[in-house]
């Protein structure tokens, strides 16, 4: 959510430096295409992003996305996996996640899901 130059400037020097592609989607574009209504200045964008991401999961035909997001940064977050499925509208449900016992995960992909992982998920404000 928060794109401080210096990251993305590093993430673009990494990119380059590991001889990736890098797709980037964009909440612009989303807005500029009518997809989502642009919330006005000053107002977080966080909430579009889904819409933007489900689109480029649809449109690169993802199976999984990968995210730096912390189970102790937010109470919603604590009960996250680290492999989180999502079905094809993007819903997480507690319900149909599966066990994850001694770091070992069950990654099927079934049809409509596809998953989240998040490494960072065990990691504490200390480690980082």
């Amino acid at each position: 959510g928060h794109n401080f130059p210096e990251v993305l400037a590093f993430r673009d020097r990494r990119v380059g430096e590991l001889g990736e592609e890098l797709l980037v989607a964009s909440v612009q574009r989303s807005i500029d295409e009518g997809r989502v209504a642009d919330p006005g200045p000053g107002v977080s964008r966080n909430r579009l992003q889904s819409v933007t991401l489900l689109d480029a999961i649809a449109e690169h035909g993802f199976d999984a996305c990968i995210g730096g997001a912390r189970r102790d940064e937010d109470k919603a977050r604590a009960k996250e996996r680290v492999l989180s499925f999502r079905d094809e509208f993007g819903q997480w449900d507690p319900r149909n996640q599966r066990p994850e016992l001694w770091h070992l995960y069950h990654g099927t992909v079934r049809p409509g899901e596809h998953l989240r992982a998040f490494p960072l998920s065990d990691w504490t404000e200390l480690d980082v």
